[in-house]
């Protein structure tokens, strides 16, 4: 096996000795962490989509925004009508505050206002002709 020795480690309770190939050897400190303490310095947020506009998700997310410091969400977007999430607010009588933005200002928004991505009036609508290639 060409006479080379695979690393080795001799550990205790708050670290250990990595012993290596040519008698080199390093000193490895070993950290717990409670993985409930982290916290990333900036976190992704979630996206999601409004739905139907005559659908439930608009109220859903509403809701969800609404509850976000007690249930400990993360921070999210939604991607739709941001005038549509402000009637529905309305209508419901939640005293959400809407705010339009863009994925990168997410976060920073979320702390004051649902963030909503608006696509800015594109439509997702494709129009098509059958031909004798596309017909079943």
């Amino acid at each position: 096996m060409g006479g080379r020795e695979p690393a080795r480690v001799d550990s205790n309770s708050s670290g250990g000795l990595l012993s290596l190939s040519a008698g080199a050897t390093v000193r490895l400190e070993i950290k717990r962490v409670d993985p409930r303490a982290y916290e990333p310095t900036r976190p992704s947020p979630l996206a999601l989509t409004q739905g139907d506009p005559s659908g439930i998700g608009p109220e859903i997310a509403l809701k969800a925004f609404r509850a976000r410091e007690t249930a400990d969400l993360p921070p999210f977007f939604v991607v739709g009508d941001p005038a549509l999430f402000a009637r529905v607010s309305k209508s419901l009588g939640l005293d959400v505050g809407v705010e339009a933005t863009t994925p990168a200002g997410a976060v920073e928004v979320f702390a004051r206002a649902l963030p909503v991505v608006s696509l800015g009036g594109l439509s997702m609508v494709f129009r098509a002709r059958p031909t004798l290639s596309t017909r079943r």
